[in-house]
């Protein structure tokens, strides 16, 4: 972002938007998916409804509607990804976000640090893809 280099850790990414009913920091509300257009389920077999819906898919690529109306199940969305600093005490790695599978696996800022320059400098990874990089940014010294 605007130059700044960091890597986060595996993202599991979900269908969210800001929340509509709370002003808290970084509360989101999941948004619904779209229903399965009837015409898909009803096919016989799982192999007939991959094929459906891929012309339904296809219909949405080609923006070609005469045939499958994807307008009412293909809904846009603005997408985006958000960064933004935040503080540390460069004790407790606060986790960015909730997921089921993955967690920053560190047990400080400094241990982090330490296993995201061991992987950078030895050209491995963690195979649980569980660490970021999080760059420092200092914003003030004084004389103490």
């Amino acid at each position: 972002m605007n130059g700044v280099d960091f890597r986060s850790r595996h993202n599991d990414y979900m269908l969210r938007s800001p929340s509509r009913t709370s002003t808290d920091y970084k509360a989101m509300d999941d948004i619904e998916y779209p229903a399965v257009p009837p015409e898909v389920l009803e096919k016989d077999g799982l192999d007939d409804q991959v094929l459906e819906m891929r012309k339904w898919f296809k219909a949405w690529a080609d923006q070609d509607d005469s045939e499958r109306d994807y307008k009412k199940y293909f809904k846009p969305l603005l997408c985006y990804l958000e960064g933004a600093w935040t503080e540390t005490d460069f004790g407790v790695v606060e986790e960015p976000f909730e997921s089921d599978r993955h967690h920053v696996s560190a047990s400080n800022w400094y241990d982090l640090q330490e296993k995201i320059r061991y992987t950078s400098y030895t050209g491995s990874k963690d195979k649980g893809e569980n660490y970021a990089f999080l760059p420092t940014k200092i914003v003030d010294i004084d004389e103490t």
